[in-house]
């Protein structure tokens, strides 16, 4: 090799990069749990008839299904009883993944629900807003692996994201936030959790604890794939 060859080697490899990230961008990953531009699922319930269950769902516990309000269709879990329950959707992956969701619920007097998304099926990690805590919590299986401290807005819609990051060195940056939805994003994380152990493979999911006794509501589902670049 020349030592003009050898001179271009950075531009080479820089111009590869360029290309291996588009390409992926292209397939629908995103890099370091930024915003994506193709989404791999979304559902915001318009479509499905009123009362059933959402085709591809799989109703782990509840009894969720469509319903709708002012023209807008949204899955819901009834307030009662006040217990754990959850669903699975999507495709099942092993990959780095981005999970998003709208929920919205009320509190009666002292008591607030619990709600949030998931990533990995049962054995993944579970994002709860636990209105009773006024906390963000990180579960992976039955355990919180992170939390942090954060009033929930009883007012109309919240929004959740969950992040599974894989990293070069083969650990996993686990990330998550909530807000107002009809406010701004936060442009920081409020849970940043790096782990030596991957996650299983298994599909998205959203879970409620109804225990102010008030239907929990889900809607703008939506899932994108994360490349391990960051």
């Amino acid at each position: 090799m020349t030592s003009r060859s050898i001179n271009r080697l950075p531009d080479m490899i820089k111009l590869l990069v360029r290309l291996a990230t588009i390409t992926l961008a292209a397939a629908g990953f995103t890099f370091g749990g930024s915003t994506a531009p193709k989404p791999i699922y979304e559902n915001d319930f318009q479509s499905v008839e009123i009362g059933k269950e959402p085709e591809g769902f799989l109703i782990l516990a509840g009894a969720f299904a469509v319903r709708a309000e002012n023209r807008n269709r949204f899955l819901e879990l009834p307030g009662t009883p006040l217990e754990d329950f959850g669903a699975l959707f999507g495709e099942a992956t092993m990959t780095g993944s981005r999970v998003e969701a709208s929920v919205q619920s009320w509190p009666r007097r002292r008591l607030s629900p619990t709600f949030g998304v998931g990533l990995y099926g049962l054995g993944g990690f579970r994002l709860l807003l636990s209105g009773n805590k006024g906390k963000l919590e990180l579960w992976r299986r039955d355990e919180v692996v992170a939390s942090a401290n954060h009033r929930w807005q009883k007012e109309g819609w919240t929004r959740l994201i969950l992040a599974a990051v894989p990293q070069q060195d083969g650990s996993w940056r686990i990330r998550g936030k909530s807000w107002d939805a009809g406010g701004e994003e936060p442009a920081d994380w409020m849970i940043d959790y790096l782990t030596e152990t991957a996650p299983p493979q298994g599909k998205p999911s959203i879970w409620g604890q109804p225990f102010s006794g008030f239907p929990i509501r889900f809607d703008d589902l939506t899932v994108r794939r994360v490349g391990i670049l960051e």
